[in-house]
């Protein structure tokens, strides 16, 4: 909770076009479903920030955003937009901030180290709580076994981050902390070594999901179907109200998601699923101008 983060492949594609005139954005995937108003854009606040601006200043841009990541489901679409805005923001200014900056500057916005750590570094990533050096707040990198995938479905409804954050309490009994720190270490060790024993254990949480699961509908029949159809464990994904179940094979990863869905459905939820790989680290790539024929 607040600590790790997993890059997993739903990606979000951003392509800036330099030209004259006021700024221009067009949305597709999950943003235009969702009916992205630029004005709440994080990645266009990103971006002025980048350059030394305010959203409002900002023109001479063509910009396309196509993200797979579904909006306010806890599957980091914040983070990665906030990630792609800082870097194309860097390119437009001229400026060469590390990747430790970038990074710096994303949790400056967003508030979580671990989020936008995993969406800049990609894999999984530590961010250790509660320190304000730059040099040791910087993500560490985890292993994680290839074999694992990740099976992933969202309702259709939403769960603000500001309701998740509501429902839970001030503080937790003392004993909590180190059966955490233990399930901690031994999904750790479950995934760098593909063990779904460690894993099904480790993933067990008493920190967050316990006091957010009854934001999710269905919550308990889908996490009874994953593990029925051979989910090693099973999990709310950031806020909620998606889910997360790691696998091992490609067979039993797809009988998962579908399992998901239905009982999300059976529930009375539309649902959608994926069946995901582990994602590597944010790529930017520079076009020179064209020059017209």
């Amino acid at each position: 909770f607040d600590v790790l983060a997993l890059a997993l492949d739903l990606r979000l594609e951003a392509t800036l076009t330099v030209k004259k005139g006021p700024l221009e954005v067009e949305y597709r995937g999950t943003l235009k479903e969702e009916k992205m108003d630029p004005r709440n854009d994080i990645l266009l606040k990103a971006l002025a920030r980048a350059m030394g601006k305010e959203r409002e200043e900002l023109e001479g841009i063509h910009l396309v955003v196509d993200s797979q990541i579904p909006v306010t489901r806890g599957l980091g679409s914040s983070a990665a937009a906030l990630v792609a805005g800082i870097l194309l923001g860097n390119v437009l200014s001229g400026s060469k901030q590390s990747a430790g900056e970038v990074h710096k500057m994303a949790y400056m916005l967003e508030g979580h180290r671990e989020a936008v750590g995993a969406a800049l570094f990609g894999g999984l990533v530590f961010a250790p709580p509660g320190v304000e050096d730059p040099d040791l707040a910087h993500p560490l990198p985890l292993p994680v076994h290839p074999s694992w995938r990740f099976a992933v479905a969202w309702p259709a409804m939403e769960v603000s981050t500001v309701l998740a954050r509501s429902v839970l309490p001030p503080s937790l009994p003392h004993e909590v902390t180190p059966k955490s720190v233990g399930r901690t270490l031994l999904l750790l060790h479950g995934l760098k070594e593909a063990d779904p024993r460690l894993v099904k254990l480790g993933i067990q949480d008493e920190v967050h999901v316990p006091f957010r699961r009854h934001l999710v509908p269905g919550f308990n029949k889908v996490r009874e179907a994953a593990l029925e159809a051979g989910a090693s464990g099973i999990t709310l994904s950031g806020s909620g109200p998606a889910l997360v179940a790691p696998v091992l094979g490609e067979e039993t990863g797809a009988k998962v998601v579908e399992a998901m869905i239905q009982a999300f459905r059976d529930s009375r939820q539309d649902a959608q699923g994926k069946l995901l790989d582990v994602a590597g680290r944010a790529q930017l790539e520079v076009l020179p101008p064209t020059v017209p024929s």
